[in-house]
């Protein structure tokens, strides 16, 4: 592509002669896709750069910007701090529209809050990166005078902000502190915030066998699924599944924690070095999805788009593990299986994980994940995940 100015720059960072506007490099990131097969089909990525504007106290916090299929823009500060700004500091004190606390265990370089806390930006919306260990939720009641007090400290000063919208990113391992803070807000009489997946959800997803559980009541296929009780018989595994067969944990992401079991022996083996106070389930393996899987992002009952994922090697289709993405077409019978998944668990905003079978008929969904990471999304489809996730809470803030 032949380098041009191109700004990326929204109606709240117009030119200030205070802080005039320079040019730096971004990478450009486009997907062009060979269409044949919708399984089969393959994909190539192809990255260039071009000049973009900037005011020019942006690069102190040293960006890195990407301009995803010519759609999406992220700046990509390399500072964190870029990503703990005020926003009424920076714009003539005016007051934000609403502000949007995300819950994480630990402010860090992610590449989902650095989107949510941009696309806010752009849209005076304030964002603050929030760490689940430094609240304290304090309460006080007394039947004698009916009088009660409930308050929110962080880093041991009272919450006097609130906020409109709250929206966990604990992961997989959120603790029981976390879905304790997030009943805190569900619990609030008076102002109230919109909570992007309430706590009953997130403990619903968080444990695997307890999604699978939810998933049957409802009717949506799900692989064969077994909890694993320990000591193990193998025997009763034999009677239920062929080999291969997987063995993961019940709480886990990114496709840590997921074995391939050749036979009994591995599974023999294995077992005997797991935690045994740890729960596993045994799943059936899906032969025609080795190595590829369909992640389906739904938000409100609403399927935003798909993408496949390819393994680099082995069985694990995940893009944290080192896989690729491309996109994948919705059809009704995927778009009725995730919808219906997040539904079962109680979500709002989930990836909804199926594997592949011989026809549509056959697919099944392996997981739900509450807080589903999105940047192989973004870079496959060039749908705007974050800023469909900031529009879609606002919509619930009066």
């Amino acid at each position: 592509m032949t380098s041009s100015v191109h700004s990326l720059k929204s109606a709240l960072e117009e030119k200030d002669d205070k802080d005039p506007l320079i040019a730096i490099q971004a990478r450009v990131v486009t997907t062009t896709i060979n269409h044949n097969n919708p399984i089969t089909s393959s994909s190539s990525s192809a990255s260039s750069s071009l000049s973009i504007l900037v005011p020019s106290s942006y690069i102190q916090y040293c960006l890195c910007p990407t301009l995803i299929q010519g759609k999406i823009a992220c700046y990509h500060a390399q500072d964190i701090s870029f990503y703990k700004r005020e926003l009424h500091k920076s714009h003539d004190d005016t007051s934000p529209l609403l502000t949007i606390w995300i819950i994480c265990r630990e402010i860090k370089p992610l590449y989902s809050q650095k989107r949510f806390f941009e696309c806010a930006w752009q849209r005076k919306i304030q964002v603050r990166l929030m760490e689940m260990n430094k609240f304290e939720c304090v309460m006080v009641a007394s039947s004698h005078n009916q009088e009660n007090d409930t308050c929110l400290l962080y880093e041991g000063k009272k919450c006097e902000e609130w906020p409109q919208v709250v929206i966990p990113r604990m992961g997989s391992k959120i603790t029981h502190f976390g879905l304790a803070l997030i009943r805190f807000f569900e619990s609030v009489n008076e102002n109230k915030p919109f909570i992007l997946n309430e706590s009953r959800g997130i403990e619903i997803a968080k444990d695997k066998f307890v999604t699978m559980q939810k998933l049957t009541a409802h009717n949506i296929s799900i692989p064969k699924t077994m909890l694993l009780s320990l000591p193990l018989n193998i025997e009763r595994v034999n009677q239920q599944f062929e080999y291969p067969l997987i063995l993961k944990k019940v709480s886990g992401s990114q496709g840590k924690g997921v074995m391939l079991i050749q036979d009994r022996v591995h599974l023999a083996d294995l077992v005997e070095m797991v935690d045994p106070n740890a729960p596993m389930l045994l799943q059936e393996f899906i032969k025609t999805s080795m190595g590829v899987d369909i992640r389906v992002l739904v938000l409100g009952e609403r399927v935003i788009g798909a993408i496949k994922r390819l393994a680099k090697e082995g069985f694990k289709a995940n893009y944290h593990q080192g896989g690729s993405v491309e996109p994948f077409e919705v059809t009704p019978v995927i778009e009725k299986l995730a919808v219906g998944a997040v539904k079962a668990c109680g979500l709002v905003f989930a990836g909804v994980d199926i594997l592949i079978g011989d026809s549509e008929e056959s697919y099944r969904v392996c997981e739900v994940n509450y807080s589903p990471g999105f940047e192989g999304f973004e870079l496959a489809t060039g749908i705007d995940v974050a800023n469909e996730v900031i529009s879609y809470c606002t919509k619930f803030v009066q």
